[in-house]
């Protein structure tokens, strides 16, 4: 096709659209980039009002020609044809293929597939050919391509079907039913498809004026930049842009804007984001105070299942179908802002989050959920909802299947239900989210022709489907004076100054990458896109010469270094005639701060004391605080802790305290071990059988843990072996001994601090001299007792609150590798195994517990004293961090090396 005309320039385009052509785009974006010239240029002539030009995209100027044929078309008894979504168009070739793998017994993933096999039609419907049966021979993959393109073909018009690409095709049949204008003016068509050249070389036969409009040329002298990366390449693009908006204020007008263009903006896009936030706003990521209308918009936009709002649809949706809720789901759900309550109870539900997370459950019901809520009953509006989430079972009418027109009401009763989108005023991005679902869920409705069925899990599947592919760009944000684009987004836009970046040559120009399904040489003979390095490589010269003459300042960069690798700038880059020194990559916003003035002195007084009224706390108070001062008072004073981990069945932790229950079972006050000696191997083996299920139901029935029934089996018997080894042990002790207390709870006074604490077991000897017992199931060393700072002084606690003789204090050691007593005895003949001290502290010599009980006196004195006055300096001992969770907070491993100083 041959253009009746060239038109160039604003001036010479408003001309003709004032005698009534219609300016038809390559895209949406610039028609609206267009139009606010146009406008801008009649406000200049001093126009008050004028005409609206008739400035629409192509696709939109089809469907308005295919309504005008619906209206004209006078052909009795003639159905025309239905045009379909682009959602049918893809759930009918999802189909075609996965029914033909199926009947070949070929493994392939249908719904990529399709995708590549819908393009390479749309390729063959643009080029105007035939499926190319005659070079498919030998090609297994164009052959499968082939058949799948005609069981499509014949799908379709059995079911008097077309699609948005067909449309083309169908009305260049029918062009006696329309109406044209007297003239056509194309913008930003850089090169023509044999469809479209062929559809409006028809129009210029009846007589239609078919112009192409190119925006003005700059004469200009583009300047080359090289960066040490890509990153720094994309911060030295958004200071220079930034500087431009500073320098020319209001005088950048939404038609005449900065110009920033990556040809593969898709790869960087979070980068490029991340950048000018940076420089435009410093700070604001830190503070999430990014403005509303910001200063620079990306043309890209972002799939509709990034979004929070509509992620959670999808996610609520699932969670309907399922009727389950993993442990996931339910935090999830629980801190979800966008159902019913989600903001006024999330301090409740978060609390309520820790709690279940504590239990340790993996899987539960919206019913069990519901009766759980309903009993803690801190959170009246998640109960409402949870009430009636609860009524809905697989059984409900709206899990049953039916046309798809009926999805979108079911789906949008179930989240109403749920109170989705929230509660609250919403923001402009969010009502525009909104809408866009509810066409995207109203695009169900037109699948009937495909499937006229469709159970819940498919319609779910299809709409996440199609909110994965949707890609959502917020209105507004073309307004913004700097604009970032792709290369063939900028087409046919002018700019006030422009920076062409990423322009390295394993980037532009773009690497063939043909259709798998079309042979290749098919393709390079015809001149599809993609097709060969010859073709991308005129198509990027195009492009480029086009870009470089699109704003009056030009700037092109390419960035030095990727990752290891070497870069080389584009060959279209070395012709030009300036090339600046290399750009460095400039500071980030942590350095700008450090490096913006004057160092600022801050007394680090420690925190202030405990007040006076201290309430009992735990031994675990001294132990951080030996451990790590500040580890003592982050977790006792700011109270900070981590979020419990749920662990499927029992966590090692809970299966330590069934086994401490079950020794208090059996091993009970008054428990002899003269009397035990005596009963029969039987009578022992019911008594510990016994302590042992006890001791798992009355755990179980506390902690409210889901654990199957046969894993509660399998840990019953672990208990009784494991108790019945621990016997043998108790059994080799020399002297008799009868069982004191269990489970002893009592407080010891230290300083200013009340410590309370709770002693397994206390047994009493033939003498009347008392044995401290505290079970262990994991891995100990009496060596934490000892120390200016013992790491563990639970059992020297344990011995100053006892006010009787004692003749020993151990640890009961129950694990998998061993079953002993580990601790002191004043005789050797007390405990097996068990003696007096042995090098344990080298400055002590203590010969009997009065005088080591004197020593520990003053040492956990001395620890408590430092949490009272408020020592909290971060001063772990080795080890010590290991399983501490508290480094975001104390930020030990943040470096200390001057930031200053590399800056300088």
């Amino acid at each position: 096709m041959v253009p009746s005309a060239l038109i160039q320039g604003i001036e010479a385009l408003g001309i003709h659209l004032e005698r009534g052509h219609v300016l038809v785009t390559v895209n949406q974006r610039l028609s609206r980039h267009l139009t606010g010239r146009l406008n801008t240029y009649q406000a200049s002539k001093g126009n008050k009002v004028w005409l609206t030009a008739e400035i629409i995209p192509l696709q939109a100027w089809l469907r308005k020609m295919w309504l005008e044929y619906l209206d004209r078309q006078v052909s009795p008894g003639q159905e025309p044809p239905r045009l379909l979504s682009d959602l049918a168009q893809r759930c009918l070739w999802e189909r075609v293929v996965a029914e033909d793998s199926r009947r070949k017994k070929k493994v392939l993933w249908p719904r990529q597939t399709a995708v590549l096999a819908q393009k390479g039609w749309e390729q063959l419907l643009e080029w105007r050919l035939q499926s190319p049966v005659a070079e498919s021979q030998g090609h297994e993959d164009t052959q499968a391509f082939v058949h799948w393109v005609e069981i499509f073909g014949e799908q379709a018009r059995r079911g008097g079907m077309i699609f948005s690409n067909q449309l083309m095709g169908f009305l260049e049949n029918h062009l006696d039913h329309l109406h044209f204008p007297p003239g056509i003016i194309l913008a930003g068509f850089d090169s023509w498809s044999p469809a479209t050249a062929h559809f409006f070389s028809l129009l210029q036969d009846r007589g239609v004026d078919v112009a192409h409009y190119v925006p003005e040329s700059f004469a200009c002298s583009p300047v080359l930049q090289l960066a040490i990366d890509h990153e720094a390449e994309i911060r030295c693009a958004a200071q220079w842009a930034k500087q431009w908006v500073e320098r020319k204020g209001d005088s950048l007008t939404p038609d005449q804007t900065v110009g920033i263009i990556h040809p593969v903006l898709h790869q960087w896009r979070n980068q490029v984001i991340r950048i000018f936030t940076e420089v435009f706003y410093p700070g604001s990521l830190e503070w999430n105070a990014l403005p509303d209308a910001p200063a620079f918009n990306l043309s890209l936009g972002f799939p509709l299942t990034d979004s929070p709002l509509i992620a959670d649809a999808l996610f609520f949706l699932h969670l309907c179908r399922d009727g389950v809720l993993t442990a996931a789901d339910v935090g999830r759900f629980l801190h979800s802002p966008h159902c019913a309550g989600g903001r006024g109870e999330n301090s409740a539900r978060a609390l309520l989050d820790v709690q279940w997370r504590e239990k340790g459950w993996q899987r539960i019901s919206f019913k069990e959920l519901s009766q759980r809520v309903n009993k803690n009953g801190k959170t009246p509006i998640l109960a409402r909802m949870l009430g009636r989430l609860a009524r809905l079972d697989p059984r409900h009418e709206w899990f049953s299947p039916t046309r798809p027109s009926q999805w979108p009401v079911r789906f949008s009763q179930i989240l109403a239900l749920m109170g989705w989108p929230g509660e609250g005023s919403l923001a402009s991005t969010d009502f525009q989210l909104i809408e866009t679902w509810k066409e995207m869920l109203g695009s169900l409705a037109g699948l009937e022709t495909i499937t006229p069925r469709m159970d819940y899990s498919q319609a779910l599947a299809i709409l996440v489907h199609a909110a994965g592919e949707h890609v959502f760009q917020p209105e507004g944000g073309q307004d913004a004076p700097v604009q970032i684009l792709g290369s063939l987004e900028a087409e046919g836009e002018t700019f006030a100054a422009l920076w062409i970046m990423g322009l390295s040559d394993d980037v532009w120009p773009p690497r063939p990458d043909p259709n798998p399904f079309l042979p290749r040489e098919f393709q390079r003979r015809h001149g599809m896109p993609r097709s060969s390095s010859e073709r991308e490589y005129e198509f990027a010269a195009r492009i480029t010469r086009n870009l470089l003459g699109a704003a009056p300042v030009v700037v092109v960069s390419s960035p030095q270094r990727d990752g290891d690798m070497e870069l080389r700038i584009s060959p279209f880059l070395r012709g030009l005639d300036q090339v600046q020194e290399t750009v460095a990559d400039p500071p980030d916003f942590v350095h700008q701060v450090l490096a913006s003035g004057r160092l600022e002195k801050i007394v680090a007084d420690s925190p202030p004391p405990c007040p006076d009224a201290l309430p009992p706390c735990s031994i675990g108070v001294l132990k951080a605080q030996s451990l790590c001062p500040f580890q003592a008072f982050a977790r006792y004073r700011l109270l900070a802790k981590p979020l419990p981990v749920a662990q499927a069945g029992l966590s090692p932790a809970l299966r330590g305290q069934i086994t401490h229950r079950a020794l208090a079972g059996l091993l009970v006050p008054g428990f002899s071990m003269k009397h035990w000696r005596t009963l029969a191997q039987d009578h022992r083996e019911a008594v510990i059988g016994q302590a042992c299920t006890q001791a798992l139901e009355e755990e179980m029935n506390q902690q409210e843990v889901q654990v199957p029934q046969g894993l509660l089996i399998l840990e019953r018997e672990r208990q009784i072996g494991l108790l019945r080894q621990w016997m043998e042990v108790e059994g080799r002790r020399g002297a008799d001994f009868t069982v004191l207390a269990v489970e002893t709870c009592g407080t010891l006074p230290l300083d200013r601090l009340t410590l309370s604490y709770r002693m397994d077991r206390i047994d009493r000897l033939e003498n009347d001299d008392r044995v401290i017992i505290d079970y262990k199931t994991g891995r100990v060393n009496m060596g934490d007792w000892f120390g200016e700072r013992p790491r563990d002084p639970q059992m020297p606690i344990y011995a100053l609150a006892l006010e009787e003789r004692m003749a020993a204090m151990v640890y009961g050691v129950l694990s998998r590798k061993e079953k002993r007593f580990i601790g002191l005895a004043e005789q050797s003949d007390v405990l097996p195994g068990v003696a007096w001290l042995k090098g344990q502290d080298e400055d002590l010599d203590a010969t009997d517990f009065l005088t080591l009980k004197e020593h520990w006196r003053q040492i956990v004195a001395q620890v408590a004293r430092e949490f009272v006055q408020g020592e909290a300096r971060v001063d772990p001992q080795a080890r010590a961090c290991d399983l501490c969770d508290l480094q975001p907070l104390c930020r030990i491993d943040e470096p200390t090396q001057d930031f200053r100083h590399d800056i300088e």
